[in-house]
């Protein structure tokens, strides 16, 4: 039991985070949450390395693709902060997920792929969940987009592309030199296109500061628990444990944030785990 461990402090970790990332927006100014909390977890992820005996080298091959997807991970990123700033957390993270569909698609068109009935049904629960999601109203002719929706379908596409192409990156540094080389990439280039667009990045008031680390704390926390998940129980149990993130900020957002949601979304978000299940299952 005790191998199920990793899996499940990096579910709560994980769930919990975007509820104290809104507040962290909240609180400071959105290049303000996203620099610094970038910043907590890149020193935390080169503590991490230097107390595990990492070796730092990255082979010239993996190079253009390593550059390639920091930018689309940080541009994403940007992206996923400002629906965030502008939409509700319980909204905006569970559409998060829906990703997947993405790269799904791409690895069947690109890389040959085999898509099964079960991924088929997953996704088209997936894709229902999000149409259910994404829009308010009780009436057709009454409908409107969540506030943020529109951002968080621009990170989707960056996140597709970004886990499409991380195969081959993983497979050459490692699921942790892979993570710390693509965090500390995605830190710089975020500060230099904030400080480029003359964004506000001075050091935030303490009141702040609280909600940025403890947000840099739980992604660092949530990232090293399932590469550890990976090796006790493997990836496709990790992988199923944690499509129970959407629920997990259901909730977190309920108690840290007051956000309530309808009935109606309320089951959509159990049909996208649901269908999250399916995908990563079978």
């Amino acid at each position: 039991m005790f191998e199920f461990l990793y899996s499940l402090v990096s579910l709560f970790s994980l769930g919990t985070n975007t509820a104290i990332t809104k507040k962290a927006i909240h609180s400071a100014s959105r290049y303000q949450a996203i620099v610094y909390m970038y910043i907590v977890l890149s020193i935390l992820l080169l503590v991490a390395a230097v107390v595990f005996g990492f070796q730092f080298s990255v082979p010239s091959s993996i190079l253009p693709i390593l550059i390639f997807n920091i930018v689309v991970g940080a541009l994403a990123i940007i992206a996923r902060f400002k629906a965030l700033e502008l939409g509700q957390a319980n909204i905006i993270s569970p559409l998060g997920k829906t990703y997947v569909i993405l790269v799904l698609l791409i690895g069947v068109l690109v890389f040959g792929e085999s898509l099964t009935l079960p991924k088929v049904v997953g996704s088209l629960l997936i894709l229902i969940s999000a149409g259910i999601i994404s829009f308010s109203g009780q009436k057709l002719s009454n409908l409107s987009i969540e506030k943020g929706v529109p951002f968080i379908f621009l990170s989707i596409l960056g996140w597709g592309i970004y886990y499409s192409l991380l195969k081959p990156i993983v497979a050459e540094l490692g699921p942790f030199g892979a993570t710390l080389y693509l965090e500390i990439g995605i830190t710089l280039f975020v500060l230099g296109y904030a400080l480029i667009r003359k964004k506000k990045t001075s050091l935030p008031d303490s009141a702040s500061s609280k909600f940025i680390i403890a947000s840099g704390i739980l992604v660092f926390i949530g990232s090293l628990a399932y590469s550890f998940s990976v090796e006790a129980i493997g990836i496709v149990l990790t992988a199923v444990i944690l499509s129970c993130t959407p629920a997990v900020n259901l909730i977190a957002s309920r108690i840290l944030l007051g956000e309530k949601l309808s009935f109606a979304k309320c089951g959509a978000i159990v049909l996208l785990v649901i269908g999250l299940i399916a995908l990563f299952t079978f």
